[in-house]
């Protein structure tokens, strides 16, 4: 927590507009394909922003309440590419490119398929596909169990801490961006989760 706390120090929008904003790419360190944008509106105003992607048929688009200060999530890059990013707010657009490191070498896809607009899966990196089978989010560390969607950004999984028989000692509530909320301690009983 206090490693995120120092990374957080980073996020300021103070300063930047929508022409200018501050983004962060994997604003935590272990979810590479997430940012924040971060800049001020001159009133309240809300901010939609929308993820372009390949096949022009499956953005990713959403909106934020009326606010000053703006710290926006971008979720749903893809690996290894150009991505194309519009902020919209007060009637303007800011398209912002993000270029994306490739997957790790040893990525492993558990599964091809999916059903509704993202599936999510835990081989040896946490991912998510979209309908298309593309990878749009993935932790870089070897987290434990299957992934628990408790709401539009928010998730429980097995942390990436072991003991020495190899198993989990805790798990994590965490956002999509990679930000740790909690951490709950298992007892020496309990076998999985």
């Amino acid at each position: 927590l206090s490693v995120q706390s120092n990374k957080e120090v980073y996020f300021n929008g103070y300063g930047y507009s929508l022409d200018n904003p501050n983004v962060i790419i994997n604003p935590y360190g272990n979810s590479p394909l997430t940012g924040i944008a971060m800049f001020e509106t001159s009133n309240y105003s809300e901010v939609s922003i929308k993820i372009l992607s390949k096949d022009g048929n499956s953005d990713i688009f959403y909106t934020f309440a009326k606010n000053k200060y703006h710290l926006i999530p971008i979720y749903g890059l893809y690996a290894d590419y150009d991505n194309t990013i519009i902020l919209s707010s007060e009637g303007k657009e800011k398209v912002i490119n993000i270029k994306t490191d490739s997957l790790p070498e040893d990525f492993t896809y558990v599964d091809n398929s999916t059903s509704g607009n993202f599936m999510f899966y835990n081989s040896n990196y946490p991912y998510a596909i979209d309908n298309n089978g593309e990878v749009r989010w993935y932790l870089n560390g070897n987290y434990y169990g299957n992934i628990s969607l408790v709401d539009n950004s928010t998730i429980i999984i097995g942390s990436n801490r072991y003991n020495e028989e190899g198993r989990t000692i805790s798990f994590y509530e965490m956002n999509l961006l990679g930000k740790i909320y909690n951490e709950y301690i298992m007892n020496n009983d309990y076998y999985g989760y």
